[in-house]
């Protein structure tokens, strides 16, 4: 995504970018390696998968060199997860005439580009199987939801089918008479359950989780849920340094924060906030102002214009023309 987008720069890289003897570690992350701008953080370790699931994680370093109240340690997951058997798999191909297509992607959603002039008969019959079937949706692209933000990509197929919480589609079916059992060395079964995500982000089960700790974090709190995009602010308000544009909430996460810490606090952002209010408000009573004047001042223009109509030369000013309109012992 980032090649789109030059202006786009994650949290490791911005950090670096603010200068005064900072430094970043990016380590066994997506994307880590990559060059941002044309530059790479300090220090970085590329993704391996081979490398052994309890070495990953260091969990005594922090407490030999006595850290524990000087760094941050935030623990986090991108989506939630949810168990599908066997039994929920649903061959959406099954449905469709051989050769009419292609599609891409995994479960749950996959992406069909059909044939020129097999447009309509791909829809309608993928439509009613999901009608039939029950467990599964489809949308052309402009049926997409708004709230995706998908609609609109260049690279966004022409047929989105996706399937509901629990259940998986061609490509899982694939995968599991092949290649895990190859891969990890183990018997598919009725009551084997395979990890998927990517279901709708509404759905409870692909909430993902949020623990922090350090000293700016408050104590045994509780914060109220919050969207994922408001994580880069609150990176920024721990580093002490200035975000880049984006889609996050600083007024989302300032409840995590302990008081004063960070460039916004709740208060400040109260304050700011009724400031605003207030400012709109005047300005909204001054604009009813001019207004009031200005309808004002177009009646008493039409009002002697109507009567220098039908008396010529008898009405010298607007005043004039006033004064007949107003009552007798006024």
């Amino acid at each position: 995504m980032f090649h789109y987008n030059e202006n786009i720069i994650p949290i490791w890289r911005r950090n670096e970018d603010m200068g005064n003897g900072r430094y970043t570690g990016v380590m066994m992350w997506p994307g880590g390696y990559f060059p941002y701008q044309g530059k790479n953080v300090t220090y970085f370790k590329s993704y391996d998968p081979d490398f052994d699931w309890y070495q990953r994680i260091d969990t005594e370093q922090l407490n030999v060199n006595q850290l524990t109240e000087k760094v941050h340690v935030i623990h986090l997951s991108d989506h939630g997860m949810v168990n599908v058997k066997p039994s929920n798999f649903i061959n959406v191909t099954q449905y469709l005439i051989p050769n009419t297509y292609v599609y891409a992607g995994t479960t749950p959603v996959l992406q069909l580009f059909p044939n020129r002039g097999f447009e309509n008969d791909v829809y309608q019959k993928l439509k009613n199987a999901s009608k039939q079937n029950g467990h599964f949706k489809i949308y052309k692209k402009d049926e997409y939801l708004d709230r995706w933000h998908y609609k609109n990509n260049p690279r966004s197929p022409p047929i989105l089918v996706m399937a509901d919480v629990g259940y998986g589609l061609d490509d899982l079916i694939i995968a599991a008479s092949s290649y895990y059992p190859e891969k990890f060395h183990f018997n598919v079964t009725n009551q084997s359950e395979f990890g998927v995500h990517g279901y709708d982000y509404t759905e409870k089960e692909m909430r993902p989780f949020f623990m922090a700790r350090g000293p700016k974090i408050k104590v045994n709190h509780k914060v109220a849920p919050f969207n994922t995009v408001d994580l880069f602010n609150l990176f920024c308000e721990i580093l002490e340094i200035t975000p880049t544009k984006n889609n996050g909430s600083v007024a989302n996460i300032v409840d995590v924060l302990k008081s004063g810490n960070g460039k916004y606090s709740l208060s400040s952002i109260l304050v700011i906030t009724a400031g605003g209010i207030f400012i709109a408000l005047i300005l909204i009573g001054c604009a009813a102002v001019i207004t009031l004047m200005m309808i004002k001042r177009q009646q008493s223009i039409t009002t002697t214009a109507a009567l220098n109509k039908r008396f010529p030369q008898t009405f010298q000013t607007s005043i004039e023309a006033q004064h007949l309109l107003e009552p007798e012992d006024a």
